[in-house]
């Protein structure tokens, strides 16, 4: 099949050529069709002033996750609403993990649910995204992928 996407190559292309990933300390560890799994082992960096996983990191994980899971499709996204609930305090030292999958998929957009949790499976954060497709050609980021950029 032509616009076949490669899962495994999809991955390791935005663990390796997304700075921003690096240096929040953001690992994609799982990417299919309709779901996304984003791990973050919490640094003294990521707290807030009360030594608790600033809200900022949450949602910075949220969106990684989410935008890989749209973007598994082979297509371009970019985040249009987010609506987001945080439930509990991550701490330094825990390994968390942002998980999401599809809930709706059109020609123009796709809408995917977001949770995070601790090592425990104890939920932090809950979320719910919109990311509009920039570009409408299936295959577009594994093109992208193949041309070395």
């Amino acid at each position: 099949m032509e616009n076949e996407v490669d899962y495994e190559q999809v991955k390791d292309w935005a663990n390796t050529h997304t700075p921003f990933m690096e240096h929040s300390g953001f690992y994609i560890t799982k990417i299919t069709k309709d779901s996304a799994e984003v791990e973050c082992h919490v640094k003294d960096y990521h707290l807030n002033p009360y030594n608790i996983t600033h809200g900022g990191l949450l949602f910075s994980m949220a969106d990684v996750a989410t935008g890989s899971c749209a973007r598994a499709d082979g297509r371009r996204y970019v985040t249009q609403q987010a609506s987001v609930s945080f439930i509990r305090a991550g701490h330094e030292g825990e390994t968390i993990t942002a998980k999401s999958t599809v809930i709706h998929r059109g020609r123009s957009s796709c809408i995917l649910d977001a949770t995070i949790v601790n090592e425990e499976g104890k939920l932090l954060f809950k979320g719910q995204f919109t990311y509009f497709c920039i570009n409408q050609e299936a295959g577009s980021e594994n093109k992208m992928m193949n041309s070395g950029k």
